[in-house]
Parts: structure tokens; C-alpha cells; sequence
């Protein structure tokens, strides 16, 4: 999708959740951050989401809390 020039936070969220679960946290970060500035107001409510999916799987509840109460 990127090769074609698409770029969409959809893209960038699926890419962070990939690179988290590929053990790559630098191109997930990274993927996360830009699909955060993709998104428009309503959009970043799912991006937090995402990222607070990423939170509770490393066990980290103090900014899991953080990004759900972003996402609402």
C-alpha cells in the first residue's frame, strides 16, 4: 500500500499492530505516531484504541487507562 502511494492511518495503525507483534517496537512506535497525524479528530479515537491494545498486552494499565480516556 505504501509503495502505491496510499498512505492512510488505517495503514499505519495495521502496520504499528504488525510491528509490535513482529517484536520491531521502533516501526511500531514510529507507525503509530504517524497514524496519529493521518487521522482526523473523529479517526484518533480508534489509533488510541489501538495503542492502548499494545498497553495492556505489555502490561503497562497506567497508560492503558491513558490512551482509552484519549480514545473517548
Amino acid at each position: 500500500m505504501l509503495i502505491s502511494g496510499i498512505e492512510t492511518w488505517e495503514v499505519y495503525c495495521n502496520i504499528g499492530v504488525s510491528g509490535f507483534y513482529s517484536n520491531q517496537f521502533d516501526i511500531a512506535i514510529q507507525a503509530f505516531l504517524r497514524a496519529l497525524k493521518l487521522a482526523n479528530t473523529k479517526d484518533k479515537a480508534d489509533v488510541w484504541y489501538n495503542i492502548s491494545f499494545v498497553a495492556l498486552t505489555i502490561g503497562d494499565l497506567k497508560f492503558a487507562y491513558y490512551c482509552l480516556k484519549m480514545a473517548t
